[in-house]
């Protein structure tokens, strides 16, 4: 995924007139999209804050539609190639953050049971990517008896 993303950065960068923030942006979350990688958009601003040292960066979104026929020019598909179990390791790591300190901390497997029956309802729904994944963690929350 870092190789990915600095591919795409180095590209956009050498390219167009998009400022370093903005390219870092897009290019991380394309990245981890295509990988499946869980990192949510608010840690992609977060992660260029730090890293370019700057207080204020693009939202993500904006920076995405912004630049998407530029990487689409350059043969950077953000609408293809990318992995569906992005939302739903997303949806988890979310779920895994709001109960750690009640159920997973307790019992390490208690993650991986969660994890396989979230994939198993995401696998068995229907709908887009982002709305399985977050009907598949609601459901297996329900089923496990979590808030």
């Amino acid at each position: 995924a870092q190789k990915r993303a600095w591919h795409i950065y180095h590209a956009l960068r050498s390219t167009s007139d998009f400022s370093r923030a903005k390219c870092a942006i897009f290019s991380a979350y394309v990245a981890c999209r295509e990988n499946g990688q869980p990192i949510s958009e608010k840690e992609i601003q977060s992660s260029t804050q730090s890293i370019f040292g700057i207080k204020n960066t693009p939202n993500a979104l904006a920076a995405i539609s912004e630049i998407h026929e530029v990487a689409r020019n350059l043969g950077i598909n953000t609408n293809e190639g990318h992995a569906p179990e992005y939302y739903l390791n997303l949806e988890i790591k979310k779920a895994e953050e709001d109960l750690s300190e009640k159920d997973f901390a307790k019992d390490p497997s208690f993650y991986d049971l969660f994890r396989k029956r979230a994939t198993m309802y995401f696998c068995c729904l229907s709908g887009n990517s982002q709305n399985k994944a977050s009907r598949a963690v609601k459901i297996t929350r329900c089923y496990m008896g979590l808030k």
